[in-house]
């Protein structure tokens, strides 16, 4: 069973966990999904690829994905969620996934999700050992190609349930904060692997980050989960590197924040929020 207060603690720690630190469990099936792949590779292209990616393309050899279950650091008694890992070599990024199982205590609310979503994503160098776990799987260019296609243009306005997050932060930041009058947000919309919900709050210039498993509750619950609020003041939370943050949590890299505001202004949609 998992409280309230361990559930945001849980989110907080399980992303900072090294991991070669963690055990690895059976392989899991799902994370061979070739759709779930293709969705991680368009969630991938909006959020982490860059130039370097693009360039190692130019060879035409496929896209190469390493893939593994793991051990999360931390797992409260009765919590049955799983994790894995995902290592695109042609990008030196590494995804951490989580598929949600559990049981909120003081709600008496199940909480579990249809599939693996992304709950971290960073940039790593190193080569994964097969032995440890690691099976590779690879990807025709030409499909990976037309999957990023036909995102650059589309238009993704967020659900009900991803606006509903969104506008219940807001209100509750502007409670919290003495803000009164309409705000207005613009809301990104939440791809099927992934639950973060993304807002530019344009009255205070300031992006937030709300993460949870919003998406493995019934829509009308979702503002009892504990969610996890990140707030990032563009005049002062941003930095061009994360190694000049001098050891600070609550900082956003520049290019982040430029993918973050892109995707909330040009992809996703404007709403004002009453008080």
């Amino acid at each position: 069973m998992k409280s309230l207060r361990f559930s945001l603690l849980l989110l907080l720690l399980l992303p900072a966990a090294p991991a070669a630190e963690r055990a690895a469990p059976a392989f899991d099936p799902a994370l061979e999904d070739r759709s779930w792949l293709l969705s991680v590779l368009g969630y991938a292209y909006y959020w982490y690829l860059d130039d370097a990616f693009f360039s190692a393309l130019e060879s035409g050899e496929p896209i190469t994905l390493w893939l593994r279950s793991v051990e999360p650091a931390h797992q409260d008694e009765g919590d049955r969620s799983t994790y894995a890992e995902c290592w695109l070599p042609q990008a030196k990024l590494l995804l951490t996934f989580k598929r949600a199982d559990y049981v909120v205590e003081e709600l008496k609310l199940t909480v579990k999700s249809a599939g693996y979503r992304v709950v971290r994503g960073s940039y790593e160098e190193r080569k994964p050992d097969e032995a440890a776990g690691w099976k590779r799987m690879v990807l025709p260019l030409d499909e990976v190609k037309k999957e990023f296609t036909g995102r650059r243009g589309m238009l993704n306005f967020p659900k009900p349930t991803t606006r509903t997050i969104a506008m219940a932060a807001v209100r509750r930041e502007a409670k919290r904060t003495g803000i009164k009058g309409p705000q207005k947000i613009y809301v990104a919309s939440r791809t099927s692997v992934t639950t973060d919900v993304w807002v530019f709050w344009e009255n205070e210039n300031t992006l937030l980050r709300i993460s949870g498993d919003m998406d493995a509750v019934d829509p009308a619950l979702v503002t009892e989960l504990p969610l996890l609020v990140r707030r990032y003041r563009l005049e002062e939370n941003v930095v061009a590197s994360y190694l000049e943050a001098e050891g600070r949590n609550a900082v956003i890299s520049r290019d982040l924040a430029s993918r973050a505001l892109f995707v909330c202004i040009a992809r996703g949609e404007a709403i004002m929020v009453e008080q």
